[in-house]
């Protein structure tokens, strides 16, 4: 083992009905470098004195790897810190496989994902219930899967995918929430090549499809939540029957991040100024710090420039209301997709209507005991005994 060396793959397959955790998590302006991710484990797990220099973590991603020995003072460090933490139970739940993986089989990088998400909630007190993600990516790996097969028979073979783009799109397209006549149409234009106004943003619909269904779980679950603290305190939630992102969407703000901001305005009635108090700027003395953060604040908005998602944590944590983060968050996201390459294409699909249909339809599926039950339990590793 002293002579190995260690690698960590990019997992960044490219595929839109499914993009794998590295993916959504550059899309969300998460931590996703292998150097980014230790060095996030070292902050949690206090071993930051183990770690190599920054240079040898980003050989972590290439096939020459970081020899073992190096990485083996930081490796103990965390496994010792794991195990206190969050027991051995909860670390058996994730063998390592018995055969190789292939890249394309992006369920399997999913696997860890949610229960990881959810012990680590449970565990630090939050009462936040992420089921409905847990089985958003347990149905997603099995509409997968038909697609999966395809792409290992052609792997070798792109220019039959490159030919003909309809012939891998039907494998997913019925998983969609596209209606059987939107599918149809979008089919029929990748198959002619002739694209109208509506088949663009039909296809602009299906390649976000995951990134709206993603929207719509995080909008129901926190939504459930709300509703339940709503009740709790004898009064009803505002928001219980479309969620916040329908109406964040709907507002007229040229940027994402400033619709949820003048949402935020109207919402909390707080002015632009009073909103700014909370944007986390440290004293100082030659710094007029009030006028630095409502300057600040109109910079995200106008997207002028761009807060980082670990400010805009931050931010929310001032205001007292962590979980309206994941909406900031949410927005940015959707701010720099729009502002990249085809950004006119991928804004087509993030208004309010199409939006819609995804909170309507999780919402249903929230409630529906069949969702939660006629899945294959594929995050479930140890065997029934």
């Amino acid at each position: 083992m002293a002579f190995q060396n260690i690698s960590i793959p990019s997992i960044r397959p490219g595929v839109s009905f499914f993009p794998s955790p590295a993916e959504t998590c550059d899309w969300l302006g998460l931590p996703s470098s292998p150097r980014q991710i230790i060095k996030m484990m070292a902050e949690v797990t206090n071993s930051r004195n183990t770690l190599p220099s920054d240079k040898t973590l980003d050989n972590l991603k290439t096939k020459k790897g970081v020899r073992w020995s190096t990485m083996r003072p930081f490796i103990w460090t965390v496994i010792r810190e794991l195990y206190g933490k969050i027991g051995l139970s909860f670390v058996r739940q994730f063998p390592l496989p018995k055969q190789d993986i292939h890249k394309l089989d992006i369920g399997f990088f999913w696997k860890p994902i949610a229960p990881s998400i959810q012990h680590g909630l449970s565990s630090s007190g939050n009462t936040l219930d992420i089921s409905l993600f847990t089985k958003f990516i347990e149905h997603r790996t099995t509409d997968y899967q038909e697609q999966f097969e395809f792409f290992k028979r052609h792997y070798n073979n792109p220019s039959i995918l490159n030919e003909n783009p309809s012939v891998f799109i039907e494998k997913d397209i019925v998983h969609t929430l596209l209606t059987s006549t939107e599918q149809a149409h979008l089919l029929n234009a990748l198959q002619t090549n002739r694209f109208d106004e509506e088949s663009i943003e039909l296809l602009s619909l299906y390649k976000n499809d995951f990134w709206l269904s993603l929207m719509a779980v995080v909008d129901n679950i926190i939504t459930k939540h709300a509703i339940q603290e709503y009740e709790d305190n004898g009064v009803d939630y505002p928001f219980a029957k479309s969620g916040l992102l329908v109406a964040i969407l709907a507002q007229t703000e040229k940027t994402y991040l400033g619709k949820f901001y003048a949402f935020l305005k109207v919402t909390l009635e707080e002015t632009y100024q009073e909103l700014s108090q909370y944007v986390p700027i440290p004293y100082s003395e030659n710094l007029d710090t009030v006028q630095e953060k409502i300057d600040r604040l109109k910079e995200w908005r106008s997207g002028k420039t761009k807060p980082s998602t670990k400010t805009l944590l931050e931010y929310f944590e001032n205001m007292g209301q962590f979980m309206l983060s994941a909406y900031a968050v949410l927005m940015k996201a959707i701010d720099i997709q729009v502002r990249g390459q085809d950004g006119d294409f991928h804004k087509a699909a993030y208004t309010s209507a199409n939006y819609a249909r995804y909170f309507d339809h999780f919402k249903e599926k929230m409630s529906s005991p069949a969702y939660f039950g006629d899945c294959e339990r594929l995050f479930r590793f140890i065997p029934n005994t």
